[in-house]
């Protein structure tokens, strides 16, 4: 028998992590700000909604995070593949809606039981895995894609990308060669990749002269910067047997091959050029006329090491006025205080610095109202701003991971929302899971540290009369109460805080930031 893992890193389990980019709502802003009808969005609706019922698949979930909000925020009906069974495991624990499907199978197989079922999807999704895989892999999903995506339907693909990655590619032989050959050390994984890293490290001391290269001399500096903290994620990056990057017109032209044309970079800055592109190489890059080459010229532009593409089975073009209509009726809504916001933003040009008071007045509208979701066009007329200005702070704050567009939500979404966030918040008190609260508004999640977790679960529980002075001594008692019960206690800086006190005292802290916070969630619809 063949080994499961294919030559796929599988000595310990990947990241727990929330991907936005295969957010449905998410995609489908960026296919109307593309001016792209598909399948995805609601004929019906007057916004970029995605219709009552569809069907999303997306193959290698890894710790099922994401396939998991998005299910329990959702209407759709989502089927997801993982090989890996330490994965299933975690993710089953989460599967709990009505609407969703897991199964542990290669892909390989699951082509073989779509072959049987004849099931079709509005959705395919397939993030940082595309890099990672076998080319007999790749085909097989591309296969899945020919054969099952309906016509005006969606793909996304992430991926590795040059020119920025080659030098990437020379310093993973190294990382990976050096953990080839010492497989036999009697020492875990994780272990085996920081001697291997630490190797890295003293190589580069003797100063060879590849490694003068600033872009190679960063790219150590960074795997070195994050052997403390993401292990895991360098192990699944650069531990594969497989590690491919690909040229955008090479992934265009695969994906051309099973009838998916190319539309837009998930970024939102993408949609940028002024943030990207010097005023000169906008200039050369309007005069290629083929749309591939002329995008593949910008990944040399930015200098691009990873991309994250959507395509669509079919181009049909909404009007122009029809596209802008539907950015007009969406509505956005804050899912950060405005206190995050950063007026000035690392883009490749450089830093780029943010009209505050423009920034302001828009931050204080979509905070007045406690929250209420605000639509774009309410904002263009509140702040004074014409189309275009209103497109770029859109886009700046959602790249700011403070704004989101919004859904309608109905008790059967909301129902969802609240079984699966039961579970997150009962598993935390046995073993710390993850930080990601589902938020049915969004039809996606927020992050929550642990402690306002249990701070949510028990105001869900205990806490009914609206004396807010009240609630926060209640909150913060039972609260603790709930730590006793389980044996928790507060860590603070990585050191555990002992004493009772102390620990009501910290949790007190918290629950201040929660009542602060609470309109807003209770607009996300995480909380009544």
């Amino acid at each position: 028998m063949q080994n499961w893992n294919e030559g796929y890193f599988s000595d310990f389990s990947y990241t727990k992590g929330y991907y936005s980019a295969i957010n449905p709502l998410l995609m489908n802003f960026h296919l109307a700000l593309a001016g792209i009808k598909s399948n995805t969005i609601d004929e019906r609706a007057e916004d970029i909604s995605p219709p009552p019922e569809f069907n999303y698949l997306e193959l290698g979930f890894g710790m099922g995070i994401s396939v998991n909000i998005h299910a329990a925020t959702s209407r759709g009906c989502y089927s997801a593949v993982d090989f890996n069974p330490e994965h299933m495991a975690y993710a089953n624990t989460y599967a709990k809606s009505d609407n969703i499907t897991l199964y542990n199978e290669s892909f390989k197989e699951c082509l073989a039981r779509l072959e049987k079922e004849k099931i079709t999807f509005d959705y395919i999704c397939f993030h940082g895995i595309f890099s990672w895989i076998s080319k007999e892999n790749r085909d097989i999903i591309l296969e899945i894609v020919y054969k099952f995506l309906k016509v005006g339907g969606v793909v996304y693909n992430s991926y590795n990308c040059f020119p920025q990655q080659v030098f990437a590619l020379s310093i993973k032989e190294i990382l990976s060669l050096h953990h080839q050959l010492n497989r036999s050390i009697d020492v875990n994984a994780s272990d085996r990749l920081l001697r291997s890293i630490e190797f890295l490290s003293k190589f580069t001391k003797i100063n060879p002269l590849f490694m003068r290269n600033p872009d190679v001399s960063n790219f150590i500096s960074r795997i070195s910067d994050m052997k403390n903290s993401d292990i895991t994620y360098l192990a699944h990056e650069y531990l594969n047997a497989e590690w491919n990057v690909f040229y955008f017109y090479e992934i265009a032209k695969m994906m051309e091959n099973v009838k998916c044309s190319y539309v837009v970079n998930t970024d939102p800055l993408d949609h940028l050029d002024g943030c990207n592109l010097s005023e000169e190489a906008r200039e050369f890059l309007s005069g290629i006329a083929d749309p591939i080459f002329r995008e593949q010229l910008k990944d040399y532009c930015v200098n691009r090491n990873f991309r994250g593409d959507i395509f669509v089975k079919g181009i049909y073009r909404f009007g122009q006025n029809v596209s802008m209509q539907r950015i007009l009726n969406t509505r956005f809504v804050l899912i950060t205080p405005i206190t995050a916001f950063k007026s000035d933003m690392d883009v490749v040009l450089g830093t780029l610095s943010l009209d505050k008071d423009l920034y302001k007045r828009v931050l204080e509208y979509l905070q007045s109202q406690s929250y209420r979701p605000k639509s774009s066009s309410e904002i263009m007329q509140e702040c004074d701003m014409d189309f275009s200005s209103l497109v770029t702070s859109v886009l700046v704050l959602i790249k700011q991971g403070m704004l989101f567009p919004t859904q309608n939500i109905d008790e059967t979404i909301k129902n969802r929302a609240r079984a699966y966030n039961e579970i997150l918040f009962n598993q935390q008190l046995h073993d710390e899971t993850n930080v990601y609260v589902a938020a049915p508004l969004i039809n996606s999640c927020i992050g929550v540290g642990i402690i306002e977790q249990l701070i949510m679960k028990t105001y869900i529980e205990n806490v009914k009369d609206k004396d807010k002075d009240k609630d926060k001594h209640k909150l913060a008692l039972k609260t603790f109460e709930l730590f006793k019960k389980y044996g928790k206690k507060v860590v603070e800086n990585g050191v555990v805080i002992e004493k009772d006190s102390e620990n009501i005292k910290k949790i007190e802290a918290v629950v201040k930031e929660f009542m602060e916070k609470l309109p807003l969630y209770q607009v996300l619809g995480i909380l009544d």
